[in-house]
């Protein structure tokens, strides 16, 4: 009779094992050895008990598992986040309001570049926070947003439209929702 061996981890409790045709019984350390077929299982176990062992044993080897590691809350950057989204916002809910003659980019060059200035600051604090991968690539895309949006406004040899701003407007209110759900969910 052919008998194979089968790699065995070790673990705390010895299990005894006995083969079905009558030959001798061995006692080793693993939990693998629940990957055997029912047979191969100690004599003390029920059959039912088996089955059980067995079912929930390919259920975890089916299912994965995985950690992710993700940073500690920080409550003044969260409030920085708000902040930003808030004064990216107020930009063009101003622009709304204005007149057509007054919505030119030099009118709100500072506020630009006062809100690009504080998506870098956000944006370095999170390359020196562990734990950030996962953030990085939503503030990137907030970033590259409003620089496009920002040199869109500088290019515009007219005033901006009211749908124009208000695409600028629905488009960055929902790239800062993510950050700031994903901020939110470490408190």
């Amino acid at each position: 009779m052919l008998i194979q061996f089968i790699p065995i981890a070790i673990y705390p409790l010895p299990i005894t094992f006995h083969h079905p045709h009558s030959l001798p019984s061995f006692s080793v350390f693993s939990p693998i050895a629940l990957l055997l077929p029912p047979a191969y299982l100690p004599r003390s176990y029920s059959t039912t008990m088996k089955r059980i062992i067995l079912v929930l044993l390919f259920g975890c080897l089916f299912s994965s598992c995985s950690v992710t590691l993700v940073p500690e809350y920080n409550a003044s950057l969260y409030q920085k986040i708000v902040t930003t989204a808030a004064r990216n916002d107020r930009i063009y809910i101003d622009l709304l309001q204005a007149d057509t003659t007054h919505r030119a980019f030099s009118q709100y060059a500072k506020r630009y570049a006062g809100i690009e200035t504080s998506i870098q600051s956000i944006y370095l604090q999170y390359q020196a926070r562990a734990n950030n991968s996962a953030f990085l690539p939503i503030l990137e895309n907030i970033q590259t947003l409003f620089l496009k949006f920002k040199t869109e406004h500088k290019q515009h040899t007219s005033a901006l439209t009211q749908a124009e701003i208000k695409v600028y407007q629905t488009y960055t209110r929902d790239y800062w929702k993510p950050l700031l759900i994903a901020e939110n969910a470490l408190r």
